[in-house]
Order: structure tokens, then sequence, then C-alpha cells
């Protein structure tokens, strides 16, 4: 098993190709925090951009969720979910 942050490299350089100018934006619930974690690590250690957005665990994660982010989500170019249950990317994204 791969630790953590090898899959943070993993995933930013050879599954989504992010480039240096680009805005990355982990959206997680209160169980995956580890990961925003792992991320921002990443994101400071490389002169990266990120933001995050933490949901209730609790919450409903759906596609209508995330079309009320719509105006948060506009300038971000890459949208990672951390989340127990998935949400269904829309238009809006």
């Amino acid at each position: 098993m791969i630790d953590i942050d090898t899959g943070v490299n993993i995933i930013i350089n050879s599954w989504l190709a992010v480039k240096k100018d680009e805005l990355i934006h982990i959206i997680a619930d209160e169980t995956h925090l580890k990961e925003v974690e792992a991320f921002s690590k990443w994101a400071n250690g490389n002169n990266a951009m990120l933001k995050t957005t933490i949901l209730p665990s609790g919450s409903i994660q759906n596609g209508e969720v995330i079309e009320k982010m719509a105006d948060i989500l506009l300038n971000d170019n890459v949208i990672i979910g951390a989340t127990d249950n998935s949400f269904i990317t829309s238009d809006a994204v």
C-alpha cells in the first residue's frame, strides 16, 4: 500500500496533470480531513494554489449541492472530491 503523500502526487501529476498556474479546489467532508491536509502539504511544497471546502459529513452531497456552489467554483481549474458519498457533477461545474 502506498502512503497518502505518494497518492496525492499520483493524482496531481499523473491522473490530472495539474499545471503550476491552475487553481485546485478540494471539496471534502469532515471525515476526510487527512486528505485535505495531504493536498495542502503538496500545494505548499509546490507553490500551488489550493482552496478547500468542507461539507458536513452527514449532509446530502449531490449535484444539487454542487449547483448551489457554482459561484465559488467558477475560477477553479481542478476540482477534487473527497467524501464518503459521491456527488454528481453538473453543467455548473
